[in-house]
């Protein structure tokens, strides 16, 4: 996949026509942008242990399914490993963008609100999904860029790869989850000061 094709398609679904003009304008302006903003400053080392799993989950998936792909049986080692580090990296910008759209559409309350997770992972999970549907469609169908072998399952009606569909099903919740889980066992417990008196301890226990 190409990071910058992803880039500019992914962008498209932040943005709406604007009432007045005519012209595409970001949904709702600087609210959905400060919002995102806000929460990844908010949540820096939760955000890197994401970006890690998601990046390592995406590496494995394309290890995976490159078999499928004619360029494991046509093309040398170096543009094979060439081939994985960037699909890897165009996986992790797909996913960035996806995940921006989910935060700044549903995701107020994210990540503390348990609702405003589940309503992330459905939106990142549904905006990679229709961007690879997309993608598999014009790449491989149109401009031809890639090509699957006959070991590759393909779905209706664009012929779309199942292994690309099922990562794109399957990565973003598990990365997020994973993620998630990580930071709540990392939370220290909050314990009242060994140095306090009975009232104070109660009073701590009551707030």
């Amino acid at each position: 996949m190409s990071p910058n094709r992803a880039v500019r398609a992914l962008t498209l679904m932040l943005r709406c026509p604007d009432a007045n003009t005519g012209r595409s304008a970001p949904i709702r302006g600087q609210f959905y942008r400060n919002r995102f903003i806000v929460m990844v400053a908010g949540n820096i080392g939760r955000t890197a242990r994401l970006a890690a799993v998601f990046l390592a989950l995406n590496l494995g998936w394309e290890i995976f399914q490159i078999p499928l792909y004619t360029i494991w049986w046509s093309e040398p080692w170096s543009r094979i490993v060439l081939a994985l580090l960037h699909c890897t990296v165009g996986d992790l910008l797909i996913g960035a963008i996806a995940l921006a759209f989910a935060i700044g559409v549903a995701g107020g309350g994210w990540p503390a609100d348990r609702r405003a997770r589940r309503r992330v992972v459905i939106l990142t999970t549904l905006a990679g999904v229709s961007y690879t549907i997309f993608s598999e469609w014009l790449n491989v169908e149109i401009r031809q860029t890639w090509a699957y072998t006959d070991l590759m399952p393909r779905l209706p009606p664009l012929g779309t790869g199942l292994t690309p569909l099922l990562q794109w099903l399957l990565l973003p919740g598990m990365a997020l989850t994973i993620a998630t889980r990580s930071a709540a066992q990392r939370k220290p417990n909050k314990r009242p000061d060994s140095t306090s008196t009975p009232a104070d301890r109660s009073s701590q226990q009551a707030q």
